[in-house]
C-alpha cells in the first residue's frame, strides 16, 4: 500500500443530505454602499452559525451538482444541501440537523427545511480507474489559488501542491504527490476567473470570493484518481475547510470544449448573421476593399475550400469564435508577451516597461507579414495538444479548411489567420525570451525588445528570415 492509499484509507466521515427552500426573495443583507452578498456566501453564513452552536469539528457543505454562478435566491426556489462532517459521527451529524432546525425557526429567516434528511457514513473509495488518458474536473465554485501571471493559469506544480496542503488538513499526512504523477498536464485554458463581492458579517468590511470556476482538463492524472474522487467530496482549496470553495465533479471520459460550440446550430446561425452583417457594412472603405476581401472569394468555386464560399466564411467565423480565445488564453499565460484583446494603450504601456528594464532596442513586425510563410499543417500538433481529446472533429475541420486555402501559407482575409499565426511564432518567442529579450504581442503585432543591438540582429538573424516584409527597427 503507498503512502497516499494509507492516507485515504484511515479517513472516515459522514454526509447530511437536506432540501432548503427559499421562503422570500432574499436581499442577501443589504448595507448601504455594500454589494449584495452572493448565494454562496448565504449559505456559508448558515453553516457557520449553525456549526457554532453545535460544534462538529471541521465541515465542508455544497449545493449539490448546481454552478454557484446560477444560485437565484427567489421565493420558492430548492437547494439541494449536502454537509460533509468531516471528524464528526453520524449521532452527531442529527445533532447538527437539529440546531439547523432551531436556527431557522427563529425571526427573519428566509428558509425552511423541505422533505426529509439522510446521513450516512463515508469513506473514500479507491477511485474508479479513468476511462479515458483524460480527465475533467467541471468546479462549481471557485478555486482560489496562487498564480503567477495570468490568473487563470494554473500549473501541474501548482495543482500538486493544492492536493498535498488538502490531504494534509484532513488526514495529517504530509505527501510529495510529484512522484506519484510526474507526467501530469494541466490545461487551464477553459475556466475562467471570477470574484463575488461580499461583506463581513464580523466587521462589515467588504471583500471578494476569487477563483476560477469551469472546466480544468488533466492529462496523465491517472495515479491521482483516489485522492480527485476524494476531493470531489471533499472539496479543493488552500482555505477554511468550513467553507463551500472548490468543489467539483469529475467528467470521465472528459467531454469536448469547442466542439460544443462549433456545432451548436443556434452559433453556427450566429456567425452566418455576423458574417452577412459584415459583407453588407456600408462603412467598408471603398469597393476595391471589397472586391478583394468579399467578392472575389465568394466567386472561387465550391469545392475549392478555404475561405472561398460564404458557407466557408461562416464556418471559419464560428471556429475561430469558439478557437481563437483558447489559443489567446494559452499564449498570454505563457512568457512570450502575448496580450489579449490590446488596445494602444496597453501595448504602449508594455513598451514602456520593457524600456524601463533596460530593454532599449525595439523591431517590430507585422504579424500577416508571417502568413505566406506559415505552413499550417505542422499546426495539427500543437492545436491537438492545446485542445481536449474530444475536440478532435474541430481540429480535423480545421485542418480541412486549412488545406483548402488558395495560396501557400494562412489566407489572409480568414479570421483564424491571426491566432494561428501567433501559435506557430510562440515557439520562436519562447526561444528569444530564452536567450534573454524581451517581446511584446497581440493579435496584429510581433515586437522584440533587446538591451543591445546585437540582440536585435539575433532577432532579425531568426524571425526576419521567416518573412520578405522588412521590420520596423527603433532604438
Amino acid at each position: 500500500m503507498t503512502t497516499l492509499q494509507a492516507a485515504l484509507a484511515r479517513l472516515r466521515w459522514c454526509r447530511l443530505s437536506l432540501t432548503l427552500s427559499c421562503t422570500s426573495t432574499h436581499a442577501r443583507r443589504r448595507v448601504p454602499g455594500k454589494p449584495l452578498e452572493p448565494p454562496l456566501a448565504v449559505f456559508e453564513a448558515i453553516v457557520k452559525h449553525v456549526n457554532a452552536r453545535c460544534p462538529s469539528g471541521p465541515v465542508v457543505f455544497r449545493v449539490t451538482d448546481r454552478d454557484c454562478r446560477t444560485l437565484r435566491l427567489r421565493a420558492g426556489n430548492r437547494f439541494p444541501i449536502e454537509i460533509l462532517f468531516l471528524q464528526a459521527d453520524q449521532e452527531r451529524a442529527w445533532q447538527w440537523l437539529a440546531a439547523l432546525d432551531g436556527y431557522l425557526t427563529e425571526a427573519e429567516r428566509n428558509f425552511l427545511r423541505e422533505g426529509e434528511a439522510h446521513v450516512a457514513a463515508c469513506s473514500p473509495s479507491n477511485g474508479d480507474p479513468a476511462a479515458g488518458e483524460e480527465l475533467c474536473l467541471e468546479f462549481l465554485t471557485p478555486l482560489p489559488f496562487m498564480h503567477s501571471g495570468r490568473n487563470t493559469h494554473l500549473t501541474a506544480a501548482t495543482l500538486l501542491q493544492i492536493l498535498e496542503g488538502r490531504i494534509a488538513r484532513l488526514s495529517g499526512t504530509t505527501l510529495s504527490l510529484a512522484q506519484e504523477a510526474p507526467d501530469l498536464r494541466v490545461l487551464s485554458h477553459f475556466w475562467e476567473y471570477v470574484e463575488f463581492p461580499r461583506t463581513s458579517s464580523g466587521s462589515g468590511t467588504s471583500h471578494h470570493l476569487k477563483g476560477c470556476l469551469g472546466r480544468l482538463y488533466l492529462r496523465g492524472a491517472e495515479p491521482l484518481m483516489p485522492l480527485l474522487r476524494l476531493c470531489e467530496q471533499a472539496h479543493l482549496g488552500s482555505g477554511e475547510l468550513a467553507f463551500g470553495m472548490g468543489y467539483y465533479r469529475i467528467l470521465d471520459p472528459a467531454p469536448g470544449f469547442t466542439v460544443e460550440r462549433v456545432f451548436d446550430p443556434r452559433r453556427l446561425a450566429g456567425a452566418a448573421e455576423r458574417v452577412t452583417r459584415r459583407l453588407a457594412d456600408p462603412a467598408l472603405p471603398t469597393p476595391a476593399l471589397l472586391a478583394t476581401e468579399a467578392a472575389r472569394d465568394l466567386r472561387r468555386p465550391p469545392g475549392t475550400g478555404g475561405y472561398g464560399t460564404l458557407s466557408g466564411r461562416v464556418v471559419q467565423q464560428a471556429l475561430f469564435e469558439a478557437v481563437g480565445p483558447v489559443i489567446g488564453r494559452a499564449l498570454a499565460a505563457g512568457p512570450t508577451g502575448y496580450l489579449i484583446n490590446a488596445a494602444p494603450d496597453k501595448l504602449t504601456e508594455s513598451l514602456e516597461k520593457a524600456r524601463a528594464a533596460g530593454f532599449a532596442h525595439l523591431h517590430r513586425w507585422d504579424v500577416a507579414d508571417f502568413y505566406p510563410a506559415i505552413d499550417p499543417l505542422p499546426l495539427e500538433d500543437r492545436l491537438r495538444a492545446l485542445l481536449p481529446l474530444a475536440d478532435g472533429p474541430v481540429v480535423d475541420r480545421m485542418m480541412a479548411v486549412l488545406r483548402g486555402a488558395p495560396g501557400p501559407g494562412l489566407d489572409p482575409p480568414s479570421p483564424l489567420a491571426p491566432a494561428l499565426a501567433n501559435l506557430h511564432l510562440d515557439d520562436v518567442g519562447q526561444y528569444l525570451v530564452a536567450r534573454g529579450m524581451r517581446l511584446v504581442r497581440s493579435a496584429a503585432d510581433f515586437m522584440v525588445l533587446g538591451r543591445t543591438p546585437a540582440d536585435l540582429r539575433a532577432a532579425r538573424a531568426l524571425v526576419g528570415g521567416m518573412t520578405g516584409a522588412a521590420a520596423t527597427a527603433s532604438a
